[in-house]
């Protein structure tokens, strides 16, 4: 049985668009999205922490070398 959802999507479209600086189409998946700015987020702080400087300017496509897959046991790709 799937896990109930906190709040439906729509509310939590509504609750990016008024708190986040970037633009969000209007058919955009908002939990993609929002694992997408985490994602990027994590790989400019782990980039900072390794080459010793805090601006992204080390983050390239080259630095990304695996991304985790994360999942439900239940869920297959």
């Amino acid at each position: 049985m799937a896990p109930k959802r906190i709040d439906p999507r729509s509310t939590i479209k509504k609750i990016v668009k008024a708190y986040s600086s970037r633009s969000l189409s209007k058919n955009a998946d908002v939990l993609m999205f929002l694992d997408y700015n985490l994602f990027v987020q994590e790989r400019v702080l782990r980039d900072s922490n390794t080459n010793g400087n805090y601006l992204p300017q080390g983050l390239s496509s080259w630095s990304i070398f695996k991304i985790p897959w994360v999942h439900d046991e239940d869920e297959r790709p």
